[in-house]
């Protein structure tokens, strides 16, 4: 099985970095608000940036993980350069992503031959 989490250790963990130093941020202007009640509307418009930036950085770790993972699958399988390798993978998403990307290289194992 393709290991995402492997292949994407170094790019992912740099953008985690990010991640962390904004919810550490996110957290403090929470607990603020508490304090500073004066400055509440302020701190809600700074959290809601925060929290804008924090979910963009989520999805740049999904995307990061998902293209890393297609390449490993067109390689490993030897369909990198096969024109129904996109609609192959499409497949084997939408069939298993729900679980993880182990089970959607096994729904893709099962439709490879049908590629190749």
């Amino acid at each position: 099985m393709i290991n995402v989490d492997e292949l994407t250790r170094v790019r992912v963990t740099a953008v985690k970095v990010k991640a962390d130093a904004l919810q550490k941020e996110l957290n403090e202007k929470r607990e603020a608000i508490n304090r500073r009640p004066a400055n509440r509307e302020l701190l809600r418009q700074e959290i809601r940036n925060l929290n804008s930036q924090l979910m963009k950085l989520y999805h740049e770790i999904e995307s990061i993980k998902i293209s890393a993972f297609i390449t490993a699958l067109a390689e490993k399988y030897g369909v990198a350069d096969n024109p129904k390798f996109t609609k192959a993978y499409e497949l084997a998403w939408e069939f298993g992503h729900s679980s993880g990307f182990n089970e959607v290289e096994n729904y893709f194992m099962g439709l490879v031959e049908l590629i190749k």
